[in-house]
């Protein structure tokens, strides 16, 4: 029977199908493109997140820098209020009011219930909120330097500071991720919660979470980002803290300007 004969006839050429082994032989090769895929992922997506991180610390220290232009050279402290309570116009409301037009800067962002992008780490799954619920940073997942900057304006041992007293403002460590939920300064640096942790290694593989009173530890990650009081921000590799026996040194902290306080 020839070729013409068989249309005539309906018959139909035979289809190849793929066999079961072949199948499987696709899945795998699938699978394994995947698994090759995904680290370069994840690695992609935590770029990402760094780099929003260090974006948020560039306009963090804009603002900081037009308050001190604005405000006869003083640094902004942790805490700015000149008279009645000395607990209020946290640094983050301060700088919210002048780059996101925050209304009322006495107050934290727990308090006044907002949350602005700026003030929030993409690599901090803790929300902004109140920290009398154990959870949540009332302050934002960043933080000023007591050491430079100073406690607030009536503390006698971290005392608040002028510009022209930082003689090296590129190296004079201003704002940094943060573990504190509920305070807007630091002047300690520790890898495990005895030490009083407050800087967050929150960056990079290996950063392990734990919950303390006021705490969120992120300890042992590859690095920390932080911005300087000349406007540049960068990632702090975990090394560059200088770690002896376990403790991690605060030095970083305290370059760039004269040192007057009683540590």
């Amino acid at each position: 029977m020839n070729g013409i004969q068989r249309k005539r006839n309906g018959m139909k050429k035979p289809v190849r199908r793929f066999t079961l082994i072949e199948l499987l032989v696709v899945i795998a090769i699938i699978a394994i493109l995947a698994a090759m895929l995904m680290p370069a992922l994840g690695q992609a997506r935590n770029a990402a997140k760094d780099s929003s991180c260090v974006s948020n610390l560039k306009q963090q220290i804009m603002g900081f820098q037009s308050y001190v232009d604005a405000n006869d050279g003083w640094l902004i402290a942790g805490l700015n209020q000149r008279t009645g309570s000395e607990n209020t116009h946290p640094w983050s409301s301060v700088v919210a009011s002048i780059v996101c037009g925050m209304p009322n800067p006495s107050l934290s962002f727990a308090s006044a219930k907002v949350s602005y992008p700026l003030f929030s780490c993409p690599s901090e799954p803790q929300p902004i909120g109140s920290s009398s619920k154990g959870d949540f940073f009332s302050y934002g997942h960043y933080a000023v330097n007591a050491l430079l900057c100073g406690y607030n304006q009536v503390n006698t041992t971290y005392r608040p500071r002028k510009a022209s007293s930082v003689t090296r403002p590129g190296i004079a460590l201003t704002i940094l991720d943060t573990v504190n939920r509920a305070s807007p300064f630091f002047a300690t640096i520790g890898n495990n919660p005895t030490l009083g942790c407050e800087i967050a290694t929150r960056h990079g593989s290996g950063a392990v979470r734990l919950n303390g009173a006021n705490v969120h530890y992120c300890l042992d990650g590859q690095y920390v980002n932080g911005s300087y009081l000349d406007g540049h921000a960068r990632k702090i590799q975990r090394t560059e803290w200088k770690e002896f026996n376990g403790t991690l040194s605060r030095d970083l902290l305290r370059q760039g300007y004269a040192n007057e306080f009683s540590l």
